[in-house]
């Protein structure tokens, strides 16, 4: 966990690390349970953060346009590749991918292709991948690539008025 952080300050030099997670045995605590696999497909790399085994995500609603075609659409994701669209009360299953390393120039396609299928074989229902705008515009182009996809703006504010964030931070799933 240690190492793994100092090569991602390495990586996001440029980025604000906060907040920085200083007990190193919560963080290697916190990787033993919730760290479900680290990919590589050529330089890039991401690492994936699963935390159904500690509680349920349930949905509280659903917009009426998916409620309309929820049936149709999860009939035939039986045959083809379709997202399941869930009913109010589902519980859904959703991995976080962090740590992504992006090269300049590197697609990050085929390592999404390894996550995604490796969720599939888990029966994941969602992929979180969260980055941030500056990080490169490849990323967000490969997202607009995928059946669905949500754009958000995530803020990170200190609460306690202790320490400036500045802007590009970095995404850590951890503290969530």
């Amino acid at each position: 966990a240690i190492q793994d952080y100092h090569e991602m300050e390495q990586v996001f030099a440029d980025h604000d690390m906060w907040p920085l997670m200083d007990n190193p045995a919560l963080r290697q605590e916190s990787y033993d349970k919730y760290l479900c696999a680290k990919i590589s497909k050529g330089s890039t790399s991401c690492k994936i953060w699963d935390v159904s085994h500690e509680y349920d995500r349930i949905v509280m609603g659903v917009p009426r346009l998916y409620r309309t075609i929820r049936p149709l659409c999860n009939a035939l994701g039986k045959i083809i590749a379709l997202p399941k669209i869930p009913a109010s009360g589902d519980s859904i299953k959703i991995w976080s991918l962090f740590d992504l390393v992006l090269p300049e120039g590197e697609s990050p396609v085929p390592l999404l292709r390894t996550a995604n299928n490796m969720a599939l074989k888990a029966k994941v229902d969602y992929l979180v991948v969260s980055v941030d705008l500056a990080q490169g515009s490849h990323m967000l182009a490969a997202g607009r690539g995928a059946l669905a996809s949500l754009d958000f703006h995530l803020f990170i504010s200190d609460l306690e008025g202790k320490q400036a964030v500045k802007s590009p931070t970095y995404y850590d799933i951890r503290y969530l």
